[in-house]
């Protein structure tokens, strides 16, 4: 029988917990600091980045094909934990990450800001953006895009002009790192509003999506167009057939204009639910997938390829596995063609966050999975056009304890980026934004003829996604007014 889900998500107790953590942790400085005696958190200094060579072996590798870890790139904003949510990379293999970074200052819970990342294909950082909301409190980013002229476009929460009120706040970059303008987004509720995907069209259309506290419906997914002057086209809210919590994680658009959107939804338990949309915000078909334990199945990513397929990934109690990476390929109908679930070494949890496809046909998820002895290690899969598993590849930073990828793209050359955060001390539970670049090697045949190394474009919609998940997010999501 299914677990019956609270008014929330569990994350958001989650984050409550780690919130309160960190306050503590703070109130515990400041003592040792009056007092004349210190707390350290280590060594911080404020924007570092270190790119380093493979620091493990990637393993396992499947004998079907190859992966090698190119090079490994790290944010330390300087002043407490740094965690990657979302990843982009444009036609030239340049890699965008955005995430939230503690920040210089005091607030009510904790400054944490936007912080959002160009590096060039070899992993050496551009520029660095920031971005403190209007509050001067918490600013959370989720999600990233990338145009074909090189904007930057970012999602997330931002705390409004009434606190602890989130909203969505949606920024446009130009190629250099220079803002040109935020939209914000406050659901009908005037409560809680969670950005937490995004993706843009040819024209520079911008759509993002998130979970907006609604009037008696508890979570919707709210799903916003905004042009490319950053005005509100169009807003499309689903609440699903529990009449509860229904929180989007992923969107997709294709060249049509037509709109992807994932999530979970509560109906006695929690389901993926998958949506397409017309370019206008009408709603055209729902999927919903409850995996075989009939337990909690929450979607977080979602891609799609240039014949109208839809990929979705999340994570899914399995039978007597507990959580399993669980992708799923519809056809441009809705209809499921097939799923395919991955249970880690340690069968035990293993969480699913991003997803991409590539101009062959082969999708590559990333996620965290629990290792052995280590902690949860960033777990990446490929897997065919027909579902089948081509190879694993996993990092364990070099603390060996929690490293958790949320976001990943592949780039023109078939390369695969993903990003994350990894615990870079383990007493002090630091962590710093964790970007591998993997290269690929041809998998063999029986022929004499080479397999070609699959070229690929870059998904205007990394996923990431941010977001119910076990992190070290630094400001806790309030619960919503009753």
């Amino acid at each position: 029988m299914k677990r019956k889900s609270a008014s929330q998500s569990a994350f958001f107790n989650l984050r409550v917990l780690i919130g309160l953590f960190v306050v503590v942790a703070g109130v515990f400085q400041a003592l040792f600091a009056t007092s004349g005696a210190g707390l350290s958190f280590g060594s911080r200094t404020a924007g570092s980045v270190q790119i380093k060579a493979p620091e493990r072996p990637v393993n396992p590798i499947s004998p079907r094909g190859g992966v090698q870890e190119e090079w490994v790139a790290r944010y330390n904003g300087g002043y407490g934990p740094d965690v990657a949510d979302a990843i982009a990379v444009d036609g030239s293999g340049n890699v965008y990450v955005t995430g939230s970074s503690i920040g210089p200052g005091t607030c009510n819970l904790a400054c944490v800001d936007y912080a959002t990342i160009k590096y060039d294909p070899s992993g050496t950082q551009q520029w660095a953006a920031r971005y403190n909301g209007p509050a001067s409190d918490s600013d959370q980013a989720s999600a990233i895009a990338v145009d074909a002229s090189g904007n930057v476009y970012v999602t997330g929460s931002s705390i409004g002009t009434t606190w602890p009120d989130y909203d969505y706040a949606t920024i446009k970059y130009d190629s250099s790192g220079q803002q040109q303008w935020v939209a914000r987004y406050s659901g009908p509720g005037n409560d809680l509003d969670f950005g937490n995907a995004i993706a843009v069209d040819p024209s520079g259309n911008v759509y993002v999506t998130g979970a907006s506290f609604g009037s008696g419906t508890g979570f919707d997914y709210a799903t916003v167009k905004y042009d490319s002057s950053g005005q509100q086209q169009w807003v499309a809210r689903y609440n699903g057939p529990g009449n509860a919590d229904d929180e989007a994680y992923g969107i997709a658009v294709d060249a049509s204009g037509n709109v992807y959107v994932t999530g979970f939804s509560d109906n006695s338990g929690f389901d993926y639910a998958t949506i397409k949309y017309d370019s206008s915000g009408q709603q055209q078909w729902v999927g919903r997938y409850n995996g075989p334990a009939n337990d909690d199945d929450e979607a977080r990513a979602i891609t799609i390829d240039g014949s109208g397929n839809v990929y979705v990934t999340g994570y899914s109690v399995g039978s007597g596995t507990q959580e399993d990476y669980a992708t799923i390929k519809y056809n441009a109908s809705g209809t499921e063609e097939w799923v395919a679930r991955y249970n880690g070494q340690a069968n035990f949890n293993d969480d699913a966050a991003a997803i991409a496809v590539d101009a062959s046909g082969n999708v590559y998820v990333a996620g965290w999975s629990v290792g052995s002895g280590s902690g949860y290690d960033y777990a990446t899969v490929k897997y065919d056009s027909s579902g089948a598993e081509q190879w694993i590849a996993r990092y364990d930073g070099a603390a060996s304890v929690d490293d958790q990828s949320y976001a990943i793209a592949v780039d023109d050359s078939g390369d695969v980026c993903v990003t994350g955060y990894s615990t870079v001390d383990a007493k002090t539970g630091l962590t710093d934004y964790t970007t591998i670049k993997y290269s690929q090697t041809p998998s063999p045949t029986p022929t004499s003829t080479a397999s070609p190394t699959p070229t690929t474009s870059p998904s205007a919609t990394p996923r990431t996604t941010p977001t119910p998940r076990p992190r070290p997010t630094p400001a806790p999501r309030p619960t919503p007014r009753q």
